[in-house]
């Protein structure tokens, strides 16, 4: 009985300190601009509440820009251009966006989508070792 106790303490403990060192990320239309810090982990629903991408398992964000509709951060410790491109392709075309153009470079991916009326620009570039930028950015 005790020891089930303890273990019931120790988890609820846990949860309050992973819930005092969470971030919540929901920008509005004033910019956010985030730096020295992760901002969201593996696991957390989105990178940010207005986009539909998700942080990539043993990667972090940090540097996060966020206004209107434009949207940047960088991933640290993913694993590469063409694999972070690929994850954040399969999530928009999930979310209804549909390639119109695709640009392949040796250390950067370009593309165009579209949905309906809107259009959305998507760059993920090399930043450095260990570390990939992405941004967003939509036309209404």
């Amino acid at each position: 009985m005790m020891r089930s106790l303890r273990t019931v303490l120790t988890a609820v403990a846990a949860t309050a300190l992973l819930s005092a060192c969470t971030v919540t990320f929901t920008p509005g239309d004033v910019g956010v601009n985030v730096r020295a810090g992760v901002v969201a982990t593996v696991g957390s629903p989105r990178v940010d509440a207005r986009w539909p991408v998700t942080v990539p398992p043993g990667a972090r964000v940090a540097d996060v820009q966020a206004r209107g509709d434009r949207l940047r951060y960088d991933l640290i410790g993913s694993a590469g251009v063409r694999a972070v491109y690929d994850r954040l392709h399969a999530e928009l075309a999930a979310a209804g966006w549909r390639r119109t153009d695709l640009d392949v470079k040796r250390r950067e991916i370009e593309a165009d989508y579209r949905r309906g009326g809107l259009e959305l620009e998507a760059e993920v570039a090399e930043r450095g070792r260990d570390r990939v930028r992405v941004t967003l950015e939509r036309d209404d």
